[in-house]
């Protein structure tokens, strides 16, 4: 990710962490009055201090880490201080949106520069026919898919469909998806009954031949 967008994260992530540390003995008092004058449990109570605790260090926290922290903050348990002020007088909740923001906007940027080394394994101009394309297909998808011995109609499969993309894109050149791009999921080994009797896979009609 982009190492500005990541140090102001950073930035924003110690004013919810060190307002927490400081100030969440009174928020505990709070949330018990609370739930006494609404005759509620206090799960929340413990739901709240396990938050405290698994709130990682500014310095070792990772990204996401910090995100989920502010979506906590937005819409979760720690939304009980959501309106309190830091001491530059900004409120948590609007912290907490300003690192979902910045989080978002560095994921774009390193998805991005990812996304073609991620979506695609590779690129041929000199594919001249559909035949062709199946030829390659198969050598492409035979590499990255498990078990081919097993597997011939799945990489028939992928292979079709990425064709049917590469047609919609009205584009001169081939390019060959990943089969997680093309929202195939690789199943468990085993028989079609199987399959079918774990709900792994869900079979519409069957035609029986002589």
């Amino acid at each position: 990710m982009n190492d500005i967008l990541s140090a102001q994260i950073r930035q924003y992530y110690k004013a919810i962490f060190y307002w927490h540390k400081e100030n969440g003995d009174v928020t505990i008092e709070r949330i018990i009055k609370a739930n006494q004058t609404w005759g509620r449990n206090n799960d929340n109570v413990n739901e709240y201090k396990s938050a405290l605790e698994e709130m990682p260090h500014p310095e070792k926290a990772t990204l996401y880490e910090m995100y989920f922290v502010a979506e906590k903050v937005r819409s979760g348990i720690l939304e009980w201080n959501y309106t309190e002020k830091n001491h530059e007088d900004i409120s948590l909740g609007d912290i907490a949106n300003k690192i979902i923001e910045l989080y978002k906007e560095a994921k774009n940027v390193k998805d991005a520069k990812e996304s073609e080394n991620t979506i695609f394994i590779v690129i041929d101009h000199d594919i001249q026919n559909d035949n062709e394309y199946f030829r390659k297909a198969d050598v492409v998808y035979k590499n990255i898919l498990l078990n081919n011995e097993k597997n011939i109609g799945g990489r028939v499969a992928v292979a079709d469909t990425n064709l049917e993309f590469e047609r919609l894109s009205g584009k001169e050149s081939y390019k060959f998806r990943r089969p997680e791009y093309l929202n195939f999921e690789e199943l468990p080994q085993g028989s079609i009954y199987d399959l079918v009797l774990n709900g792994h896979i869900t079979v519409h009609e069957v035609n029986a031949k002589k």
